[in-house]
């Protein structure tokens, strides 16, 4: 039977693993970079597409407060207009 002994130790083992891994995190980030960059520049459009699509829920969240701040507005201008009475004065006293 062959001894099946590291010659290195444990430490140096996961030190390796560990850059290894570094390495092959830097590798795979340079090429999602390299397709993004390859997709935007062969189609422009799916470019514009995706900023489309980051923008679209930001504007809706932007015209809603806008309107539903003017309708609340509206709302309290209405209630205080009614709550003044005929011609104008108030209904009390």
């Amino acid at each position: 039977m062959a001894d099946k002994t590291p010659q290195r130790s444990a430490d140096q083992i996961a030190g390796d693993i560990a850059a290894e891994r570094r390495e092959l995190g830097k590798a795979f980030d340079t090429l999602r970079g390299d397709m993004s960059e390859t997709a935007a520049a062969e189609n422009p459009t799916m470019a514009n597409a995706r900023k489309a699509v980051l923008l679209v829920p930001t504007v809706v969240v932007a015209v809603a407060a806008t309107a539903g701040g003017l309708v609340a507005g509206l709302r309290s201008q209405s209630e205080k207009a009614g709550s003044r009475g005929p011609g104008g004065k108030g209904t009390s006293g």
